[in-house]
């Protein structure tokens, strides 16, 4: 059986893997253990059943995500139950959406969708098949690592990445064509962006109120976290999907729409990639500035979220070649700090998120930080600052 990546020779255009990200990686130290036990998991569970299928979630390397995206002192089971999510994600992504013809059937999609989410929410009700049967599992696993309302916020995360999926899905059968602005909505929510922030919590023992959560600043730089790692996976994956000729692609959305070169789609991706950085960076030290300890290490934490997408994505034989090291800048491509003109991502730039008010803490939380006071100094990686404008 051919390797998967045997296949993958299609150039890499210039600069698409080389990176600005200003976070230091880090990985658990157990992640070869949770690897194993994932993939057990995956053995048993039934929903990669053919050799073809099986060597796909080999080369995936999952563990190697959760490992290096959540802190070095997270918490074994969590990993592991962490992981065979990410691993049911990616089977359920090839099985009914990426290497399926079931983008041309939305209404198929729904239903699975749908038992997906019962599964999950109702762990007494049982399906019969393997995809909806281990998310049933899967809600178990964390019904035991969590409290109520965190597995409600995963429950809802989960209703967000498979209605991804279904919009996709639905305008594929249409006939039409994702814009740059609807793409960044799109790349967020098929990616499972939204699950990590609540994994994070879990991974500190102490989920935070709803009330920090909802702070627009908070809310965004999740946001942008979430949209800056997809974006970084559609350049590992650019080789592969230019040979199939996926259209749910950054680059390829860019080079449609603008009616340029890939090579010039790929600068005009990477360099809206690094003004969303830039954004992130800005609104950071923002937060860092009034934020608590425990919401402090929760904005370092979705930091290290940049940085252990960039590594995983070069370990991770489903899009590259093993042996592809990334590259790293010392810079944006663009450091221009101006609004991206996407109206779906514009409310990261308002002034608000930005002002003194936005300093205010919510009322009734224990938020006080005193401005000039390190809010991360036992953080396990480097601190960065965001760039002079």
């Amino acid at each position: 059986m051919a390797s998967p990546t045997a296949a993958l020779t299609t150039p890499i255009p210039p600069g698409l893997l080389s990176f600005y990200c200003p976070f230091e990686p880090t990985t658990h130290p157990a992640v070869d253990t949770v690897e194993r036990l994932a993939l057990d998991w995956v053995d048993r569970a039934g929903f990669r059943p053919t050799p073809k299928e099986w060597a796909r979630a080999v080369a995936t390397r999952c563990a190697h995500f959760t490992c290096r995206v959540l802190p070095p002192s997270t918490d074994l089971d969590l990993l592991v139950a962490a992981t065979c999510w990410v691993h049911w994600l990616f089977a359920f992504d090839d099985a009914y959406c990426d290497t399926s013809p079931m983008p041309s059937d939305p209404v198929t999609l729904t239903l699975v969708c749908h038992q997906a989410e019962r599964a999950f929410e109702h762990p007494d009700w049982r399906f019969g098949s393997p995809f909806p049967e281990a998310m049933r599992d899967l809600g178990r696993r964390f019904r035991a690592l969590a409290d109520v309302s965190v597995v409600n916020r995963m429950g809802q995360a989960l209703r967000t990445t498979l209605s991804g999926m279904q919009w996709q899905a639905a305008v594929d059968a249409r006939g039409r064509r994702f814009d740059t602005s609807n793409y960044l909505v799109l790349r967020r929510r098929t990616g499972g962006a939204e699950l990590v922030s609540h994994w994070l919590q879990l991974a500190r023992d102490a989920p935070l109120p709803t009330e920090w959560l909802e702070l627009p600043a908070v809310a965004a730089l999740a946001e942008m976290a979430g949209t800056i790692g997809g974006l970084d996976n559609d350049r590992y994956s650019y080789a592969r999907e230019v040979r199939r000729h996926e259209v749910h692609n950054l680059f390829a959305v860019i080079e449609r729409e603008r009616g340029c070169s890939p090579e010039e789609a790929v600068r005009a991706g990477v360099a809206l990639r690094d003004r969303l950085v830039l954004r992130f960076l800005a609104v950071r030290e923002q937060v860092l500035s009034w934020a608590d300890p425990a919401l402090a290490r929760y904005v370092d934490d979705i930091g290290r979220t940049l940085a252990g997408t960039v590594e995983w994505g070069c370990l991770a034989a489903r899009h590259l070649p093993e042996g592809v090291r990334p590259a790293y800048t010392d810079g944006p491509l663009d450091d221009d700090p101006a609004p991206l003109p996407y109206p779906s991502v514009a409310w990261w730039w308002d002034d608000d998120l930005l002002s003194p008010a936005a300093a205010s803490p919510p009322p009734g939380t224990t938020g006080q930080q005193r401005i000039g006071e390190d809010p991360i100094a036992t953080s396990s990686y480097q601190r960065v600052s965001a760039p002079s404008p």
